[in-house]
């Protein structure tokens, strides 16, 4: 459950008693997320995992760092007392995130589909399962064809040498 509170703050000057002056203002309080932020060189990536509001910048400074992912030597090292404090205080944890922490044991529960592919409708399974059918019957024809050909024995015609005149 993501949620964001809003709050409508009526600021007045002190001397002034009319109301058209009154400044009303918008203030956001953002949800903590638990996320990844990447550091390394190029094609070399490497994440901290941090807490940070969840509508910051990729690159922008968390409010604590809880560890780091070195995705290419599969080493990560997590504070597992420090994540789990951070989400009894309401941290919402990203997908990806999840399931690392889900691998890791620091929490328990099943690991979210993070790139899954739509389900198909039934119609298109359908379509499919008859393309791919058609295409190798086509395939097995054109086998068949091929294979005839290779059976037929080429028409061998005995050539005669060229009789060379000796004068």
């Amino acid at each position: 459950m993501l949620a964001f509170f809003y709050q409508i703050v009526y600021s007045t000057p002190h001397n002034s008693k009319s109301r058209q002056s009154t400044n009303y203002s918008l203030q956001t309080k953002s949800m903590l997320a638990i996320k990844l932020r990447r550091i390394g060189k190029k094609h070399q990536p490497a994440y901290r995992v941090v807490v940070a509001e969840k509508l910051s910048k990729p690159k922008s400074l968390g409010v604590e760092d809880l560890g780091w992912v070195n995705t290419l030597q599969k080493k990560r090292e997590l504070k597992s007392e420090r994540i789990k404090y951070w989400l009894e205080k309401g941290a919402q944890p990203t997908d990806t995130v999840h399931n690392l922490l889900v691998s890791e044991g620091i929490i328990e529960g099943k690991k979210i589909p993070v790139h899954s592919q739509p389900e198909k409708s039934e119609e298109e399974a359908e379509k499919k399962v008859k393309t791919e059918a058609s295409k190798t019957t086509n395939e097995s024809e054109q086998e068949d064809k091929n294979a005839e050909k290779q059976q037929e024995p080429a028409s061998t015609e005995e050539i005669k040498p060229e009789e060379t005149k000796q004068e």
